[in-house]
Parts: structure tokens; C-alpha cells; sequence
């Protein structure tokens, strides 16, 4: 029977010791994989919102400025008319 080098068990223990802390502690490989992927959609949900309050802001300025615009949305969103005026559905 072989008996085992107390170095070479030193350094079994090492390797595996450090094996455990690259990989599976709270600063290992797979947390900052983890890490990166929350970050990535994080992102991506500040770019969706970005777009959002670009829109608002586009629709806000064409309101407050393009009255043919104000028209059309009180007209088709909001349902008004014009005083005196009348308004005929067709159904088909």
C-alpha cells in the first residue's frame, strides 16, 4: 500500500478549498454570472421605461401645440363634438 504525502494531501485540500471559493461563494463565478444577468434586465426594463417617457413626452408636446391634433384626440379618444353638431354611427 502507498502511504499518502501529507504535501500532496496539503495541496488536494488547497486546490479544492480554492475550487469551492472561484466557483460557489457569495463572490464566485456563478454569482457574478448571476449578477450580470440582473443587471442585463435591470437595463433592458430603464430602456423600456426611457422609451415610455419619450412617447408621453412626444404626446404631451403635440398636445400642447398642434391643435388639429388636440382635435383629433378629443374627437376619436374623447368623444366630443362640437356643439350643435351630429353624429351618425353606421353598424355593419
Amino acid at each position: 500500500m502507498r502511504k499518502i504525502n501529507t504535501t500532496n494531501l496539503f495541496f488536494a485540500i488547497i486546490c479544492a478549498g480554492s475550487f469551492f471559493l472561484i466557483f460557489f461563494s457569495d463572490r464566485g463565478l456563478i454569482e457574478l454570472y448571476k449578477l450580470k444577468k440582473e443587471v442585463e434586465q435591470t437595463q433592458y426594463q430603464i430602456n423600456l421605461i426611457r422609451q415610455k417617457i419619450d412617447s408621453a413626452k412626444q404626446e404631451r408636446d403635440l398636445l400642447s401645440y398642434d391643435e388639429k391634433y388636440l382635435e383629433e384626440v378629443a374627437r376619436n379618444k374623447l368623444k366630443m363634438i362640437y356643439p350643435g353638431e351630429k353624429v351618425f354611427s353606421v353598424e355593419e
